[in-house]
Formats: structure tokens, sequence, C-alpha cells
């Protein structure tokens, strides 16, 4: 997730070299791409390190801990990651099992 956003740059600077766009467009498309890969590089590596530094959250891990202010949503919730799992007893209550 850190590295592939900088294939952008790299596609711009080939469209570049390839006189597919005019010079002017393609600078700004490769400083423009750079920024965006180091916003998210950026993001992918502050979201690392707060796990590292910080441990996972007890609330992710187990139900009946208290979440806390700046802890991650709870699994069913997490937009970034989670405990992606098939509850077998929701399945059954279901009827999908």
């Amino acid at each position: 997730a850190i590295v592939w956003p900088w294939l952008l740059p790299w596609v711009a600077e080939l469209g570049c070299r390839g006189h597919v766009v005019s010079a002017h467009i393609g600078v700004m498309l490769v400083q423009q791409t750079t920024l965006l890969a180091l916003a998210i590089s950026g993001f992918f590596l502050l979201r690392e390190l707060s796990l590292l530094l910080r441990r996972e959250p007890l609330a992710v891990l187990e139900a009946a801990a208290p979440a806390h202010m700046g802890d991650c949503l709870a699994p069913g919730q997490a937009v970034f990651g989670g405990h992606f799992r098939l509850d077998k007893a929701d399945l059954e209550e279901t009827g999908r099992a």
C-alpha cells in the first residue's frame, strides 16, 4: 500500500517522454502525482507507525473492552483493515449456513 502510488509519477513521466502530453502538462502531472504518492505513502506510514507504538487497541480485539478516543473502529465497521471473518452464528441465524 505504501509503494504502489509511486507508479503514478512513473506513468506520468512515461507519458511525457513518449510525447503523449506536452512538456508543460507532463511536468505538472509528474509534480501532482508525486505529491499524491507522498500523501498516500505518508498516511499509510503514519498508520503503521501508530500501530507499532500504540499496539492494536483492545476495542478491536475484544468486543467487551471499552473504546477510547482515537481507537480503531470495531472490526465490522473498519475502513482500512480489521478482521474480516464470517461469523458462523450470524450465518446460521440468517439461514445462509
